[in-house]
């Protein structure tokens, strides 16, 4: 289950089907996830798939980063790591230690 939400972080949809060829990469030097999943072309969650929005799983935030039309039926949508919720965990950690 996927919630997405704008580039503003207001909240959209929540995506709970459609979804195919769903995987999540974590890369072991930085500690962060890509997401990766197809979603079709004629679907009612289209509009809400858009470069710089947001979505979120359980225990992860992301950043739709590209939007590929593969085949006229599905939509690729890569996904790298929220960096901005990764900068402010880090801030609010330093601000404890002061």
């Amino acid at each position: 289950m996927l919630k997405i939400y704008d580039s503003n972080h207001h909240f959209l949809v929540l995506l709970d089907k459609d979804l195919d060829d769903v995987q999540i990469t974590d890369t072991l030097d930085t500690g962060w996830r890509t997401l990766h999943f197809k979603i079709p072309c004629k679907t009612e969650y289209l509009n809400y798939i858009d470069e710089e929005n947001y979505i979120e799983t359980d225990d992860y935030s992301y950043v739709i980063k590209e939007i590929k039309n593969e085949d006229n039926k599905y939509l690729s949508v890569e996904c790298g790591p929220n960096i901005d919720s990764i900068k402010s965990a880090i801030i609010n950690v330093v601000d404890l230690n002061l």
